[in-house]
């Protein structure tokens, strides 16, 4: 662990406290429990200030010389029950990141450079350097995705399982189905253009069907990543195309489940819309027989019909990670 024993110059050191006080708001606001239940899981600053060694020339305004004058710390969300890097959910706390704190850059890191071929994920935040009076401070809050260190996208990439890992179907998955098709009357829209990576038919018609519920003008949109596509954490939900994570939109308007958009457009409002569509999606899923698993997070909703799911007791399976869907149970 790096200290700050090398930097003499108060100056510096004052400057150096000035920038890291950002990166304290976010380990404070993340390990708060406003997005992830701070009992599953904890942000953890894998590096944070860099000390070069008396030969080292960091490269200018790369991140390791940024590092150096806390202007770059590098994080990771981890499972306090296992200890391990939760990749999925890494990816899910930049999406709220990303709109919700300010930055010069975030970047979701994701790398397989361990042995054992295991994923796992960083967030690399980058700051400004802070003015002794904390005032008129632009951000640039740039965004990209880099996979073993090569940058893959200037937005948030949902990165899977490597190339040649098996899925597991341990838990009674029926295999891989056929994607389905959107419905004609654009109820369902998919943000991710490629047809195959659309979840099966009946969980399409699922969602439609409780989004007709609500009335016109309103539609569900499918997150880029969010229906047949492959998940590094093993999870046989998404990649068998049993699951749809999606958001409500009204006439274009993205209406999301967090907290903050719900105070923009009206909590009562909002918190009703969800409900209802929930309670919908729900009760005709049991209607035909069906166990449904709803989990609700800042940015989407989480519907799947697993079969694995079907023996087990209860209405529903649920779960809170950022939004509370325990009101399926009233």
């Amino acid at each position: 662990m790096a200290n700050i024993n090398n930097l003499t110059d108060q100056a510096a050191r004052r400057q150096l406290a000035r920038n890291l006080q950002l990166h304290a708001y976010y380990l404070s606001l993340i390990n708060s429990g406003v997005i992830f239940d701070q009992n599953l899981y904890t942000l953890k600053v894998e590096r944070g200030y860099y000390n070069p060694s008396p030969t080292e020339k960091p490269t200018a305004d790369g991140l390791n010389d940024l590092a150096t004058k806390g202007r770059c710390v590098v994080y990771q969300l981890v499972n306090k029950a296992s200890a391990q890097v939760e990749v999925s959910k890494t990816y899910d706390l930049a999406l709220y990141l990303k709109d919700y704190i300010f930055f010069d850059k975030l970047i979701l890191d994701y790398d397989t450079y361990d042995p054992s071929g295991v994923m796992t994920a960083h967030i690399i935040i980058t700051t400004p350097n802070m003015p002794e009076t904390y005032q008129n401070q632009s951000y640039a809050n740039a965004i990209e995705t880099r996979n073993n260190g090569k940058v893959i996208s200037s937005d948030l990439i949902d990165c899977f399982q490597p190339a040649g890992s098996a899925v597991n179907t341990s838990k009674g998955g029926s295999g891989v189905g056929v994607s389905g098709k959107l419905p004609a009357d654009g109820v369902v829209q998919a943000s991710n253009p490629d047809p195959n990576q659309l979840p099966k038919q009946n969980i399409i018609d699922a969602v439609a069907a409780a989004v007709r519920s609500l009335g016109s003008g309103y539609q569900a949109i499918i997150t880029p990543q969010g229906g047949k596509t492959s998940r590094a954490s093993g999870t046989i939900n998404h990649p068998l195309g049993d699951a749809m994570d999606w958001y409500l939109t009204f006439n274009g308007q993205e209406i999301r489940p967090n907290s903050q958009d719900r105070d923009r457009q009206g909590s009562e409002g909002v918190l009703a819309l969800y409900r209802g569509v929930i309670n919908a999606l729900v009760n005709n899923a049991n209607v035909r027989g069906v166990r449904p698993g709803i989990g609700g997070y800042p940015r989407f909703i989480h519907y799947d019909e697993s079969p694995w799911r079907q023996s087990k007791p209860g209405k529903a399976a649920s779960w809170n990670e950022g939004f509370d869907v325990s009101f399926i149970y009233a």
